[in-house]
């Protein structure tokens, strides 16, 4: 089975040690791969999201097309992933178990926000926990942001996203087995930018069709460069602390 997503590439990303919801034979498997290009969904990424839970989290969904090639084949990827993290959790269990098993899905269908109906598109979810304690030490982290160009953009450059932003995100795959159901979690560690539609109450483009989010100073990460004859911000990139 082949992974979902391309695997990225000498980034930097939090130790699977610092989540508390990572198992140890998650630690031993833990890698990184690069979603496609998608779009985001009610993404809350410029800050965490603290309304149901105190550790904050920072979170978005994709939107992916199936009728494109590599959104097919990333959604179909998940599905096998999700599926072999099932077989393995049935592996474990006794028939009668096995029965009552109540798997969550990964890959959700867009529903129309009037009508309810199913659009034909699908939609993925990826979270980062801002906090988590260990031994009594709490830490912080926050997301890397970078643009289209896959040059480091400071989150306090970072144009306050919203739905129809244009995203890759570089995330990890972590398995679980509670009594609310067994599944595969995302999650996310750096997000590059490619088009940017900032919030500001109906929201609008941040920038013209056809070019990408960029900052001047380039610094390599895990994206390649998504750029369309960019014009590049006065924006300077500077080094966070995670």
């Amino acid at each position: 089975m082949r992974p979902a997503g391309n695997p990225a590439g000498g980034a930097s990303v939090i130790s699977p040690e610092e989540d508390t919801e990572v198992s140890k034979t998650d630690k031993k498997k833990f890698e990184t791969f690069v979603t496609p290009r998608g779009t985001a969904s009610w993404p809350h990424l410029n800050a965490p999201d603290t309304e149901y839970d105190d550790r904050g989290v920072f979170h978005t969904k994709l939107v992916f097309d199936p009728e494109k090639p590599d959104h097919a084949k990333f959604l179909a990827e998940l599905e096998e992933r999700l599926e072999a993290h099932v077989e393995e959790v049935k592996s474990e269990l006794p028939p009668a178990k096995q029965k009552k098993l109540t798997i969550n899905p990964i890959v959700r269908d867009e529903e129309d926000r009037e009508s309810g109906e199913p659009t034909g598109k699908k939609v993925v979810s990826f979270k980062m926990y801002a906090s988590s304690t260990k031994d009594g030490v709490t830490k912080k982290r926050e997301p890397r942001f970078f643009d289209a160009k896959g040059a480091k953009l400071p989150i306090s450059k970072l144009p306050k996203l919203s739905g129809g932003s244009e995203l890759k995100i570089e995330y990890s795959i972590s398995g679980y087995n509670t009594p609310k159901g067994t599944g595969i979690t995302l999650y996310l560690t750096n997000v590059q930018v490619i088009k940017a539609v900032e919030y500001s109450g109906g929201g609008s483009k941040f920038g013209d069709e056809g070019e990408g989010f960029s900052v001047k100073e380039t610094e390599g990460g895990a994206f390649s460069d998504e750029s369309e004859e960019l014009d590049e911000t006065q924006a300077e990139a500077t080094d966070g602390d995670f």
